[in-house]
């Protein structure tokens, strides 16, 4: 088996079709690549959609669990897998034409403990182009290089992007998990999970096509910005990665993710003051964002952490 593909599954009736229709489209099976659907204790109509797929297709095949969670999920399905190579798919997002056999096809000729590829945000099937790009234009990368790319913040919106910590625009050497799982009951999981599979890579080769498209789907766990744990949890992630690469003296990325982590610090400052919950750890990023140094801000977040610092109480008073 050369591939295992994880797609968690929770509550996703609605878009489920056409991420599988996406998958499954003109791949014609030779036994080389299971999908691994991992129903995560749905309770609307999921269940009964990966069962009908995991009938038309025979590598198809449903793992049902209770629910816990994403991360959960992904550990169930890598648990599972039997692949020598192994890829994750968001239930709401969609992937290009021919993706089973491209992954193959590149994975045969780069042979990389990671595969990275590009990506493109859409927030409809009317927002999708037909965007064209060489696949054999591929390069290696260097450790520097791949921290530096996921710790990049050029998200573009509607158009193609490669940076991000997101598991699903790689495809990883199954080896790279025997001791990696993702944080169970964290948001943002890939955020603590991905710099520690680039750190045990030994080749990393990123490809210059976009292959997956991920939805902006303002209902996703992730998107509800007023949810003082999502703060938390990316903050705390990235407050990990922060003293990783900053024991290992990887400068470069270092800089970036501490750029991101008072990004996140301000935003949960806002957040922890707006909602006014209970919430121990607080102190720990306020501590950081009055005494780290100065990091290279754009003039808005300069401001703001001017206020925070000096000015706590209009900080309070103008939380937003």
């Amino acid at each position: 088996m050369i591939l295992s593909i994880i797609i968690p599954v929770y509550n996703v009736g609605r878009y489920l079709d056409s991420c599988l229709d996406s998958l499954t489209r003109n791949y014609k099976n030779q036994g080389n690549v299971e999908v691994l659907l991992v129903d995560d204790g749905s309770t609307d109509n999921s269940g009964e959609i990966c069962d009908l797929w995991s009938k038309k297709h025979s590598y198809i095949k449903v793992i049902r669990k209770k629910n816990g969670g994403l991360s959960d999920a992904r550990n169930a399905g890598i648990n599972e897998a039997k692949g020598k190579y192994i890829a994750f798919v968001d239930s709401d997002d969609i992937v290009c034409t021919g993706f089973i056999e491209k992954i193959i096809k590149l994975l045969d000729k780069i042979d990389a403990d990671i595969l990275w590829f590009s990506y493109c945000r859409f927030k409809d099937e009317n927002d999708l182009r037909t965007i064209n790009s060489i696949v054999s234009d591929s390069k290696e990368l260097s450790k520097d290089e791949a921290f530096c790319l996921m710790a990049g913040d050029n998200h573009r919106r509607m158009g193609v992007a490669n940076t991000g910590n997101f598991a699903w625009n790689k495809v990883y050497s199954t080896k790279l998990f025997k001791d990696i799982r993702y944080p169970k009951g964290k948001n943002y999981e890939d955020v603590a999970v991905t710099y520690r599979l680039i750190d045990k890579a030994n080749k990393i080769c990123k490809v210059n096509e976009v292959m997956y498209y991920y939805r902006e789907n303002s209902k996703s766990i992730v998107n509800d910005r007023k949810k003082l744990k999502n703060y938390r949890d990316m903050v705390m992630n990235l407050q990990d990665q922060y003293i990783f690469f900053k024991n290992r003296n990887y400068n470069c990325v270092q800089e970036l993710v501490k750029k991101q982590l008072f990004i996140w610090g301000m935003r949960y400052a806002h957040c922890y003051y707006n909602l006014k919950e209970e919430d121990t750890f607080f102190g720990n990023i306020e501590e950081f964002l009055l005494n780290e140094s100065s990091v290279q801000l754009n003039f808005r977040w300069k401001i703001e952490l001017l206020i925070f610092r000096k000015l706590r109480f209009l900080f309070i008073l103008i939380k937003k």
